[in-house]
């Protein structure tokens, strides 16, 4: 009789010892697996476990997970490397009214020399096609072909470099990144248009904006416009060469 209580009371310490055991291993494992408590609520992941990763990596060199934003920072870094504010690997703002003026001067010798060039091929190729169908034997033909290079070349030069030169400089000015040298001269419309039929643009069409109206091309990297009148009423020729960050406006009077 003695015997079956002893059992029975090792039996019941066995089961309250091991049933702790038992249910806390699956517990534990489920807490980690699911997000979600026993009681059905879902508990967000903390914070400092994140600010501790980040630490860690950031310790041992590798790039963070959650960074702050830096939008700022690239926006600061790329206007500091803009192209639209160096002319000829110059900030603009570096330069005084001297340094400005001889680069200018300096673009402009670069447009001549292009636009020259451009204008001797264009007179050239113009010129082949009105002397394809004469012969080498026919009266002229040989002679016409012999001054054509010399005729060329000088009226290249004189087609780009008679635009500036029969305007005076009225003064530069400077809206942001884009640089405006301004030109005076005497004409109309027609000698507008006629200095731009001279510089030979390819890829000419025509607009109208309004009451204003023209013709626009380009010649390499640079863009030829004539209008018939502008904000002042008067007509403009205008060549934008760097993507339009420099302008020559040339206005007849």
């Amino acid at each position: 009789m003695i015997a079956r209580p002893l059992c029975l009371s090792l039996v019941a310490l066995v089961l309250l010892t091991w049933t702790p055991i038992v249910g806390c291993e699956p517990a534990n494992v489920a807490a980690v697996n699911n997000p979600t408590s026993a009681g059905g609520r879902e508990h967000p992941p903390s914070d400092l476990s994140d600010v501790a990763n980040n630490g860690i990596r950031e310790r041992r060199g590798l790039p963070q997970e959650d960074i702050s934003d830096d939008s700022e920072e690239e926006e600061d870094d790329e206007a500091v490397r803009d192209e639209h504010d160096v002319l000829a690997g110059f900030p603009l703002d570096d330069l005084d009214d001297d340094g400005l003026q001889a680069l200018l001067d300096i673009d402009d010798e670069i447009f001549y020399d292009q636009a020259g060039e451009h204008v001797t091929k264009k007179m050239l190729l113009e010129d082949r096609k009105v002397n394809r169908g004469s012969s080498l034997g026919a009266p002229g033909a040989l002679s016409r072909r012999k001054r054509i290079a010399p005729l060329v070349a000088r009226a290249a030069l004189i087609g780009a470099r008679a635009l500036f030169r029969s305007f005076a400089r009225s003064g530069v000015t400077r809206s942001g990144a884009r640089v405006t040298r301004h030109y005076n001269g005497r004409g109309n419309y027609g000698d507008a248009v006629r200095h731009f039929q001279n510089l030979r643009p390819n890829n000419v069409r025509s607009f109208q904006s309004g009451r204003i109206s023209g013709q626009t091309g380009t010649i390499g990297n640079h863009r030829v416009t004539v209008r018939n009148g502008s904000s002042s009423g008067r007509p403009t020729l205008e060549v934008r060469s760097h993507n339009g960050q420099v302008v020559r406006k040339f206005r007849f009077n």
